[in-house]
């Protein structure tokens, strides 16, 4: 037994020795922690040795397991440089979580950000599109009301063509010179109303002038009839082809009817406003009286003319005479457009100008002398060169 016993206990301290040798090499490199794992693994070692006297196996027996223990210590260090692999993965694995975790929130972040600027410029587009669906709505609305307007007005002129009996006979019914020139009754007119409307556009000046003084005969009103006709007066105008004659009739038809159109009276104004030394007196005084009646004041320099009217360059007192308006304090033709002379000692009228000097016992003040001249005086008395008080 004693013999066995030392050499049980040699090949424990060959096994033994050897594993603490290595373990001793192993844990001055390793941690503390590795080496308390070093030992209890030793520990086991030495505990699981002594289980082999108690075998009756011969002496070889424990030969065997000497072999694979040197093994299993390798094995032992292999785990634990694994361990201690995994361990400083596991220390370093929170910064390189939270390397990782910025880089994603930073990309979510990015991703978000590019998601807002997506649906911004989604509802930027579909704000363009409803602004668009709008625009074409009102557009559309625009248009319907137009047509409703349109269907309106020809519905209302069917309808007052019905009520005058109209039809095809009475839109083609003539309304020439001769046939306006004989109505003398509303009754008459009426009949002819339907043709005036749809022939007035395509007539010639002197048709237009018989259908206004037929309407002053008659004082037929009628707002179709009336706004078709203006338009054809402003474009007649424009192209100079009404004489005064037929101005004269138009404008004493929309006087006697009240029918005041802006645009007719200034284009009176505008073509007539260097034709006013050839128009005849009455129609001058005519003329006058209308714009007054109308209350037209925008061309006041031709309602002054036709107070007024102006001189000729060949006139002996162009310029010679004193302008009344100007003397009065406001000449709306101007300094330099004015035939008379703005010079407040010019003479008012040619005879003062002319008239030859003569001593006469009456004196009169510039008062007298300026508004009183017909009562105190005057050309044929020679008040035109003596002293003046």
């Amino acid at each position: 037994m004693g013999p066995k016993r030392f050499i049980c206990s040699a090949a424990q301290d060959d096994l033994g020795g050897n594993s603490s040798e290595e373990g001793s090499d192993a844990e001055a490199t390793r941690p503390s922690r590795k080496a308390k794992e070093v030992k209890t693994s030793a520990a086991d070692g030495s505990a699981s040795a002594p289980s082999a006297p108690s075998a009756p196996s011969a002496p070889s027996a424990p030969s065997a397991p000497s072999g694979p223990s040197a093994p299993s210590g390798s094995r032992d260090g292999e785990s634990g440089g694994g361990e201690k692999k995994a361990k400083k993965e596991k220390e370093f694995a929170w910064m390189d979580s939270d390397e990782d975790d910025e880089d994603e929130d930073a990309g979510k972040k990015a991703e978000k950000e590019k998601e807002k600027v997506k649906e911004k410029d989604k509802e930027k587009e579909k704000e363009k599109g409803r602004s668009r669906e709008r625009s074409r709505s009102r557009s559309r609305r625009r248009s319907r009301s137009r047509d409703r307007d349109r269907k309106k007005e020809k519905s209302k002129s069917k309808s007052k063509s019905r009520e005058r009996g109209g039809g095809d006979e009475d839109e083609n019914a003539d309304v020439s010179v001769e046939v306006l020139d004989e109505v003398e009754s509303f009754g008459k007119m009426m009949m002819l109303a339907p043709a005036l409307l749809k022939k007035i556009r395509r007539m010639t000046p002197e048709n237009v002038a018989a259908a206004c003084r037929a309407m002053t005969r008659t004082k037929f009103f009628d707002a179709d009839i009336l706004r078709d006709l203006n338009d054809v007066l402003k474009r007649l105008l424009q192209r100079n082809q009404l004489s005064s004659v037929h101005v004269n009739d138009v404008l004493t038809c929309l006087y006697s009817i009240n029918a005041y159109d802006q645009g007719v009276l200034s284009a009176v104004a505008t073509c007539f406003r260097t034709q006013i030394t050839g128009l005849d007196p009455m129609h001058r005084a005519v003329w006058q009286e209308i714009f007054k009646g109308f209350k037209h004041e925008l061309e006041k320099d031709f309602l002054q003319l036709l107070e007024t009217p102006p001189l000729t360059a060949i006139s002996p007192g162009y310029q010679r005479i004193r302008c009344f308006h100007h003397s009065r304090g406001f000449c709306a033709v101007g300094d330099k457009a004015c035939s008379y002379s703005h010079d407040p000692g010019a003479p008012l009228t040619l005879e003062m100008h002319f008239a030859p000097v003569r001593s006469s016992p009456l004196v009169m003040t510039q008062n007298q002398y300026t508004m009183g001249r017909k009562i105190y005086g005057g050309a044929r008395n020679g008040q035109f060169g003596g002293s003046q008080g």
